[in-house]
This record gives C-alpha cells, structure tokens and sequence, in this order.
C-alpha cells in the first residue's frame, strides 16, 4: 500500500477516536488492510488498538482483521463491536442471509470454472465429429442432397452430438444460488449491507452497477452491437429470429460471461424501453448463471408501477422473484435522520425556508460541519449520454450542487430523446 494510502488509514483512526464514525470506514478499514504489506498490517492493528480506545468500551477482537476470508456477517459485527454501527436487528438479519449466500456463492464459483473447463473439452471433440460428419458428406456426394442447406447442417450437428455423448459425457451445469433483492424503506441500511457483502464476496467475476447505470451500459452494447454486426455481415435481407441475431440476448450472454455475481444498487423502473426488454434480457442473464442481488426501495410488485404497457412488464416480476429471493427490510428507522442529530448546525430542523441570504449561510454552516472543515474543490463528473456535470464544491465525504446547472443538464438529456424541445422537460 502506498504511503498516501497509509496516511489516509490514519487520518480515518484519528476521525475514530474524535467519535467522528461513518457507516462505511470499517470497509474502508478493510479494503486498505487487504492492499498493505505485513509490516503495515502490523502498524494497521495496533494503529486502531490504540485509537478505538478512546472511544469503545467494548473489546474488539483486531484478529478479525487478519482474516481475509471475513463475511458480511463478520464485517457486520466487528463495525458493531466498533461502534461504527448501531445493532439492529433487521440489518443483521439481512447480513445473515448474505453470508449464507456468500459461501453458496464460493461453492458455485468453484463448479461454474470446473463445467466450463469440461464443456470446452466437449465442444472440442463435438467439433471434431463435426469435421469429420462433414467429410463424410463430401464423399457420399448425394448423401442429403434432398435437404436445404441449413438442415443438413442441423442434421450433421445433431449427428456428432450422438457420436460425442457415445464418447464423452456432457457436463451439467451446476446448481445456480437463488439471489437476493432487499427491499425497504429509504435510510434503512440497505446500501450498507451491500457494502459489506460485495466488500466480502471473494469470487473473481463481479461487477456492482446502480441500476440506472447498468441499464444505460446495457443500451449502450445492445446499440455497438447491431452496428458492428451491420459492419461485419451487411443488413440482413430476411428476418433472421435466431438467438444469434438478437442484441438483446448477445449482449446479455456477454454480461453474464463477464460477472458470475450482478449487484444493483437502487433497483427501479422507470423507462418504458427498459421495461420492454427487461424479460428477455435478464432470462437469458439467469439462465446463463448469473446471480443478481439487489437493494430497491420498491416492492417487486410495485416495478413500474402505472408505467406504460406495464402488461408487458409483469412477467419480468415473476422472474425476478423466483431467482432472486425478496426480502423486506422491515423497519422504520431512517439512519439519514439519526446522522442528522449529530449536526450541531441543524438542531431539528428538517428543511431550511424562505431562500434568501441567511438560508444561503446556513447551508454553508451546514457543508462546513458536514465536511468535518475538509478542503473542498470544483469537479467536473461524466454522466450520461457523453455529458458533463460541475459541481461547485466536492469533497471525499460530500458534495455541494448549483441547482441551475442541474435543471440545465437535465433539459439537456431530455432535448435528446424529445429532438430538443424545452416543454419536453
């Protein structure tokens, strides 16, 4: 680990021991111990021995931090221990289920490797029995002359499947884990929890998305995809209503080859073209084996709701639901409003009125004390569409926007898919 690195693990010990604790710095804690050497592993628990004292009467077991292979339990209960967290029931309930899932997930990425290695072995002798089908065919002369050519290929490959599952048996596939897609109200923890169960998922092939992201990326594919087909092999002059010519299920075969685990943060529909090819695509993504976890503040049922030919949309729920298990964070508490309670700046006030100079102030009182007093600068961010957005004042911890700049963006976005008509907004 870098010594900037390093010096980040100290100042996140020196926030512990002022009581300044956020929800995620046990992660953080985590990820940076994982990337340091054995002397600085050394220097990480000591470090934190001495600076959590200052603050936890409890006795926190720092060995924990030596194990590699910690689950989301496990993260769960050291940040609790840490008091970096409050207990709470629901989440770890939660946090339970996602560790069952985890070891699930280990055995299945084991197997996964295993079928693909054997099925490669497989399609390599099925392809030799096709080569040879095929010189065979070449020296009969009239052998199938009464068939069209797509079905004496269809014949030839059928062949040499028998002929390779005489010689070689066919690898099954192993059993795929039921996901996960958690559920509740906002300010529950949910994001949290997928935190820790991505932080400790140790599979190599995962990928974590907001929802709407993943979903742009996805268009983005589906689109590369057609046009590179157009380059490669022309326009079709027939309709071809193979899997091979759909973009949708290509690009959702090349997604699951890329993630053996999906995880989505803030899991909604709100686009009528998302929701139009959300079945097609997310069952091939299944059926390729992909495990989907998900945090929404949406009820499965309650998916787009009142959104436009929602008709079409009720199967994915069904899908959803039977390969990925809905839970129900089932709480009240909001943490956003607990945080809030710590701001000396805010006493109980929720929202600030009338605008004018004095709420101009008070919003600065309230980045500043946000911001533990950091340094902040302007940012330039990439959204959507090869757009940028600036942001005022940003930090490690927060971020300060121009409502203007945001509506302005926003209309900008929108002009592209209205042909630019600002009433479209």
């Amino acid at each position: 680990m870098s010594s900037t690195g390093f010096s980040g693990l100290r100042a996140f010990a020196r926030r512990a021991s002022l009581g300044i604790r956020p929800e995620n710095i046990g992660i953080m804690r985590t990820s940076l111990y994982k990337h340091s050497s054995s002397s600085q592993q050394t220097q990480f628990i000591d470090l934190f021995r001495f600076h959590l004292r200052a603050f936890s009467s409890e006795n926190v077991n720092f060995d924990n931090y030596t194990n590699n292979h910690l689950s989301a339990l496990d993260l769960y209960k050291l940040c609790v221990a840490e008091k970096d967290i409050r207990i709470d029931p629901a989440r770890e309930l939660v946090a339970k289920k996602l560790s069952k899932l985890q070891k699930q997930l280990n055995v299945y990425d084991r197997a996964l490797k295993a079928y693909k290695e054997k099925l490669i072995s497989w399609g390599k002798v099925k392809s030799e029995k096709i080569k040879q089908a095929k010189m065979r065919q070449d020296m009969n002369g009239k052998s199938g002359e009464h068939l069209l050519p797509v079905e004496v290929e269809e014949k030839i490959e059928k062949e040499a499947e028998i002929e390779t599952w005489k010689e070689l048996e066919k690898p099954l596939k192993p059993l795929v884990p039921r996901g996960m897609y958690i559920y509740g109200n906002v300010g529950t923890g949910k994001t949290v929890l997928m935190d820790m169960f991505f932080q400790t998922t140790t599979i190599g092939l995962k990928r974590r998305f907001h929802f709407h992201e993943f979903m742009i990326e996805v268009h983005r594919r589906i689109h590369e995809w057609k046009l590179e087909r157009i380059r490669t092999k022309g326009r079709d002059l027939h309709i071809d209503l193979s899997s091979e010519a759909d973009a949708i299920v290509q690009v959702a075969r090349m997604v699951a080859a890329e993630s053996t685990l999906l995880a989505f943060d803030e899991f909604v529909v709100t686009d009528c073209a998302d929701a139009l090819m959300m079945k097609k695509f997310f069952d091939e993504l299944f059926s390729q084996g992909t495990v989907v976890v998900a945090t929404s503040n949406t009820r499965p049922d309650d998916l787009y709701l009142q959104g436009l030919n929602r008709h079409y949309f009720l199967p994915f729920i069904d899908t959803l639901k039977h390969f990925c298990k809905p839970h129900d964070m089932d709480t009240e508490f909001d943490y956003r409003l607990e945080k809030a309670k710590g701001l000396k700046c805010l006493a109980k006030q929720r929202y600030i009125f009338p605008l004018g100079k004095q709420t101009e102030e008070k919003m600065e009182e309230i980045f500043s004390e946000v911001t533990d007093y950091e340094l902040v600068e302007p940012k330039t961010i990439k959204v959507a569409f090869g757009r940028t957005l600036k942001v005022e004042r940003v930090t490690g911890r927060a971020a300060m926007f121009d409502f203007q700049e945001k509506l302005v963006m926003r209309w900008k976005i929108t002009s592209i898919w209205s042909g630019g008509f600002p009433g479209s907004l």
